[in-house]
């Protein structure tokens, strides 16, 4: 297998997104082919129709997806186009031959780049001469190297879905990823592929998770709560600030017996992010995108853009409405 030339779009400020960097890396893609964008079709097509003209291979989109227009678009051209994504938005794109969307959201971005890879290196395997000689490039040398990385890719799969039972070191790694941001992320599991943390790492991990753990309770008891409706259905929502631990704050919200709410609505500087538990009768997917166009993510956890809500930038509308 050789990525030397191809290009990978994949999730900004996502773990997820960073795991397939990972793996990307790992069996010879360059560094310089990785294309970051935001979620949201019209943001993540602008990037890939950067990474079409800037480079001439193939191209991989991985946690993220395009619009059903750039597919359209794509699919009656020769270039060679994978896309792998597991947001709910994204099932129409499942039309497409090139195309695979994890429906049910059974797997995470990187669970589904990993497993393609290693389907592919397996059949490159099975059609080699039994004695070829070995080399850096042989599907075999990369298939070893590419096993390495199971252990992680399990952990990011786990925190990735929120598998309640799932194994606990993963929000471990969550934390840490938090701690030293995407791409020191990569840098590190690139080099060092096991899940252990050192001492250092640990340091660091230890002391966010206390100091969140004072967030979220801080943050709680400024919520506002609604009871509203949303397709006919009754529903109890809790609105708060918030622009740090989005996806632990509306865990703890949705699943506090004394507040007894089915939505956290998490107003940060430039977006809102939506979680309910697992029982909540709405689909956030689709409340993302009443809200916002290119607005969505999963059944329990979604979001969309700020300036919708406010229709217009939150700077201008302080420029318009301040006095002086």
């Amino acid at each position: 297998m050789n990525l030397s030339k191809t290009a990978l779009v994949t999730h900004r400020a996502c773990m997820d997104g960073s795991a397939c960097v990972i793996l990307f890396l790992a069996l010879g893609g360059k560094q310089e082919n990785v294309f970051y964008s935001d979620p949201g079709a019209n943001k993540v097509d602008r990037v890939v129709k950067r990474a079409l003209l800037e480079l001439a291979g193939p191209i991989m989109i991985a946690d993220v997806a395009i619009s059903e227009q750039l597919a359209d678009e794509l699919d009656d051209t020769e270039r060679a186009v994978v896309l792998l994504d597991h947001h709910r938005n994204s099932v129409p794109l499942n039309r497409f031959d090139w195309c695979e969307i994890e429906v049910d959201n059974q797997r995470c971005g990187s669970m589904m780049l990993y497993e393609q890879l290693e389907r592919t290196l397996r059949k490159e395997i099975a059609n080699l001469h039994e004695h070829a000689f070995a080399h850096p490039g042989d599907p075999r040398t990369q298939l070893t190297r590419l096993l390495e990385y199971r252990s992680l890719i399990q952990l990011v799969d786990v925190r990735d879905r929120w598998v309640v039972d799932g194994d606990p070191a993963a929000q471990t790694i969550s934390t840490f990823h938090i701690v030293i941001g995407q791409k020191l992320f990569v840098e590190r599991f690139f080099k060092k592929p096991t899940t252990f943390l050192f001492n250092e790492e640990k340091y660091l991990v230890d002391m966010v998770e206390r100091k969140k753990v004072d967030y979220i309770e801080k943050v709680k008891k400024h919520i506002r709560i609604v009871d509203t409706e949303s397709g006919g259905v009754k529903i109890r929502v809790a609105f708060m600030m918030a622009n740090d631990h989005q996806s632990e704050l509306g865990y703890s919200v949705t699943h506090d017996p004394d507040l007894d709410v089915d939505i956290a609505v998490m107003v940060g500087s430039f977006s809102v992010a939506l979680r309910s538990h697992e029982d909540c009768p709405v689909d956030l997917s689709q409340l993302a995108r009443l809200n916002d166009p290119h607005g969505g993510g999963h059944r329990c956890a979604s979001g969309f853009s700020l300036s919708r809500v406010l229709d217009g930038e939150i700077i201008d509308i302080v420029k318009e409405k301040m006095r002086f």
